[in-house]
């Protein structure tokens, strides 16, 4: 997988959390149309084209009986708390299932055509709090994980 720290929303993000919502630590820009040197009109990409999502656990999960439940959203600010929308979901995975190196399965890519300025990740925590797990989460240049690869 290539990284790029500025596109990575959740970098060993700390989710030994109580029962509840977490925000990714930072969101990426979808990117504004913008001019470059000779005049060209270079437009945002993300949304625009299949971007390579990954979300994975980096450090195993503990939480008797609880599960973590991975999505993908996006919001008109960077805190990613004004009108923020879901675009795709893990469901509830059991925290017998986040050990290092599990890749949540939240589709390849950032969804074509969504609009919002700003992407991220939101985690739901439930049934029991969670006394260990980290995650990485944000879009990458490539995925090694992709199929044929």
């Amino acid at each position: 997988m290539m990284l790029d720290v500025r596109n990575l929303c959740s970098d060993e993000q700390d989710l030994a959390q109580v029962i509840g919502t977490y925000l990714s630590d930072r969101s990426i820009a979808r990117g504004d149309s913008a001019t470059d040197q000779m005049g060209n009109v270079l437009i945002g990409s993300l949304g625009k084209s299949p971007v390579p999502i990954f979300c994975q656990v980096t450090t195993t999960f503990a939480g008797a009986s609880g599960t973590v439940e991975a999505q993908l959203v996006s919001a008109d600010n960077e805190a990613l708390s004004t009108n923020l929308v879901v675009h795709q979901s893990t469901g509830a995975i059991a925290v017998a299932s986040l050990v290092a190196g599990y890749h949540f399965q939240l589709g390849k890519y950032v969804p074509v055509g969504v609009t919002k300025a700003l992407w991220g990740f939101r985690y739901l925590i439930a049934t029991t709090n969670m006394s260990a797990g980290k995650i990485s989460a944000g879009v990458c240049a490539a995925d090694q994980t992709a199929p044929g690869m």
